[in-house]
């Protein structure tokens, strides 16, 4: 049995001495003894636990930011068209009203909004005229809500692609069609200017009736024209560019677009002949000039939102598969 050092050496309180290096211990972590010897040392008695082995760090990823070299706020608008909310802008929009050109404006003013990515000037401008038409997309958006969103709009263009390219006037006119409501296309190749000064001033100044109101009790119109042109055109930069036509002032001969890019041009009073000029430029990616489309809400009966199929020869065997053998078997697990 090995004595502790202190307790051998101590004179006093014989009677209190522990005889074992253990018993030590519990005498000097009671009440009786408050302070330790300094001389003593229990390194040759206890024994330090072994080191715990340090794990090697985890190797951190490095996120890849993408680098501008050079970002901008907003552009200015070229000197001939007229910014909405300018003094100018302000004026045309008063006598416009006065003069019963700002029927389609009331609408689509709730719904305006900022696209959310650079070449979603196309999904914006849809989401914002389905949205007016009060078209019910028919399944959900957030929370409990059935709503319009630019992320929604994915049934004719992949939305990786949109981010890239953009849509054309034909891709325009399949995600109405596919999502609950109507389309009426027309080439600006195949329409004359009055052509297209009759249908806006058909859109824009044509009363909303009783029987034209929304589902909310609401008056809304029935129909939005959405105009798709070249900014370049018009001296803007950028080219290819969809966007609403909110109202018509007929002595100017003036219309009022509505540009979902707010980041680079506020919506803006233009000469209709200017609008339809640049709709003529061929949208390189179809091959052909570019338009307008007539969005319609669609009967009440056949209001359920479609699907188009694109495919070509290599992914149409897949899609047939599926058409044929997959989605049949669908009914037997409901």
């Amino acid at each position: 049995m090995r004595s502790c050092l202190r307790c051998l050496q101590s004179p006093s309180s014989p009677g209190l001495r522990p005889t074992t290096i253990s018993q030590c211990f519990k005498f000097v972590g009671s009440s009786t003894v408050r302070r330790a010897d300094p001389r003593l040392s229990f390194s040759s008695a206890v024994s330090s636990p072994p080191p715990t082995p340090q794990r090697p760090a985890a190797p951190t990823s490095v996120k890849k930011v993408d680098t501008v070299k050079e970002t901008f706020y907003m552009r200015p608008l070229p000197s001939h068209l007229v910014p909405f909310s300018s003094q100018d802008g302000r004026a045309l929009f008063m006598e416009a009203m006065a003069l019963g050109g700002m029927e389609s404006y009331w609408k689509l003013a709730e719904q305006f909004h900022t696209q959310t990515e650079p070449a979603y000037c196309g999904l914006a401008t849809l989401s914002m005229a389905l949205n007016a038409l009060q078209v019910d997309p028919r399944r959900q958006w957030k929370g409990v809500w059935r709503w319009f969103s630019e992320d929604m709009l994915d049934c004719c263009t992949p939305l990786e692609v949109v981010k890239e390219k953009g849509i054309t006037l034909k891709d325009f006119a399949c995600l109405v069609k596919c999502n609950g409501a109507e389309a009426t296309m027309y080439a600006a190749e195949e329409s004359t200017e009055e052509d297209f000064r009759r249908m806006v001033v058909e859109m824009c100044c044509t009363p909303v009736t009783p029987s034209r109101r929304g589902t909310s009790g609401s008056e809304g119109p029935s129909r939005v024209l959405v105009s798709s042109f070249s900014r370049k055109i018009l001296g803007q930069t950028g080219d290819g560019h969809f966007a609403c036509l909110a109202g018509y002032h007929p002595e100017k001969d003036m219309v009022l677009v509505m540009d979902t890019a707010k980041f680079k041009y506020p919506a803006f009073w233009c000469k209709l002949s200017e609008l339809y000029a640049a709709m003529q430029p061929v949208d390189p990616v179809a091959g052909r000039p570019r338009g307008y489309v007539v969005v319609s809400r669609r009967d009440h009966a056949d209001c359920g939102p479609r699907c188009q199929f694109t495919v070509d020869n290599t992914s149409w065997p897949g899609v047939s598969d599926h058409l044929s053998n997959r989605l049949p078997q669908v009914p037997n697990l409901l």
